[in-house]
């Protein structure tokens, strides 16, 4: 994405046209439009402006980072953005799925309706498994980057993938699914291998239709995710 097109993005995020942007920024609507054509690029007077209105002028200059600044929230606030967040996901990617999730980052069932629907505080590790659990949230300011949403948006689809593929022939067994996870983390800390959301998600998808397919295979998960690892990588 160029500049010019994050500019515009910006301006569209306060819903302002064109000549509003322009004097929120003290210049004139044709040099404002010059910007978003990409025949110029705004001084520093300009960029000031639009950091004052919360703004990241490193994500609008080269894209890195988020487009905004992350703001600290009260704790009050920041408990409330991540029930909402938490709350908000059965719908995005099914109540299993999320239950799922949730499981694999060690908070139960109960303890995520008691937070999320009551007033019961979690602990620090609870407070932890939640915020993996929302998609690498960060607490603090009520956020997450766009490669977290990324990485969510495909475990959450490969596992809804393995819950509809074994659903009709039999239940999914979470226990393995937690082995799995564990053993494929493990496996990239001790190679220093980083994957990319996409392939991490089709690891585990393929590690698992490989262990339910015998006994003798799901003992030798540990072998089979480092032969996959030199496949997907």
């Amino acid at each position: 994405m160029e500049f010019k097109e994050r500019l515009k993005i910006l301006r569209k995020s306060l819903g302002k046209s064109q000549r509003d942007m322009s004097v929120s920024v003290e210049s004139s609507y044709g040099v404002w439009q010059a910007y978003e054509a990409g025949n110029s690029v705004p001084g520093f007077k300009v960029l000031e402006s639009i950091a004052r209105m919360g703004f990241n002028v490193n994500w609008l200059l080269t894209g890195d980072g988020e487009m905004k600044k992350p703001v600290r929230l009260s704790e009050s606030e920041a408990h409330e953005a991540l029930k909402k967040r938490l709350k908000d996901l059965p719908r995005a990617r099914g109540m299993q799925a999320h239950i799922l999730t949730l499981e694999f980052n060690g908070i139960s069932e109960e303890t995520y309706k008691a937070y999320v629907y009551g007033d019961y505080l979690p602990t620090k590790d609870e407070l932890e498994g939640l915020c993996k659990s929302a998609g690498g949230w960060t607490f603090e300011t009520g956020t997450m980057s766009t490669r977290d949403e990324e990485a969510e948006a495909e475990i959450t689809k490969r596992i809804d993938e393995l819950i509809k593929s074994h659903k009709a022939s039999k239940q999914v067994d979470i226990e393995l699914l937690k082995e799995i996870v564990t053993e494929i983390e493990e496996a990239l800390f001790k190679s220093a291998i980083k994957l990319e959301p996409a392939k991490k998600a089709e690891l585990l998808a393929l590690v698992y239709d490989y262990a339910t397919e015998s006994e003798e295979k799901r003992a030798g998960i540990k072998e089979q995710v480092q032969r996959l690892l030199r496949l997907v990588k």
